[in-house]
């Protein structure tokens, strides 16, 4: 598949006037690098017992399915809404929980960006 996108992306070059070191150039290679990360996944998904294999648990490691967490601790909207205000571009104002924490032991939110 990458040959194919290589072969394109020249191609694309001789048809425009655009140079190699143009943003055309950092866009192939945000692609290339997209494409690569997804045959990753491909490739676990296809065998995942090989790639269990392959990252070196332990056996104990290999056939956990979860995390316990003993002891939470509730977080109050206001220091929830003071914690996501730390991120660009989020409206507090639309924050919504669906769910009760101290029921579930996680927020279930929604929120605008």
């Amino acid at each position: 598949m990458e040959n194919n996108i290589g072969k394109k992306k020249q191609k694309f070059y001789e048809l425009t006037a655009l140079k190699q070191n143009s943003n055309m150039s950092d866009n192939y290679t945000l692609l290339s690098d997209t494409l690569g990360s997804t045959n990753k996944l491909r490739g676990i998904f296809l065998d995942y017992p090989e790639y269990l294999k392959s990252i070196e648990l332990n056996d104990k490691s290999r056939k956990a399915r979860g995390i316990l967490i003993v002891e939470t601790q509730e977080m109050s909207r206001e220091n929830l809404e003071t914690y996501l205000s730390t991120f660009n571009n989020i409206h507090i104002s639309s924050l919504q929980i669906f769910n009760n924490f101290k029921k579930d032991g996680f927020y279930d939110i929604q929120i605008r960006i």
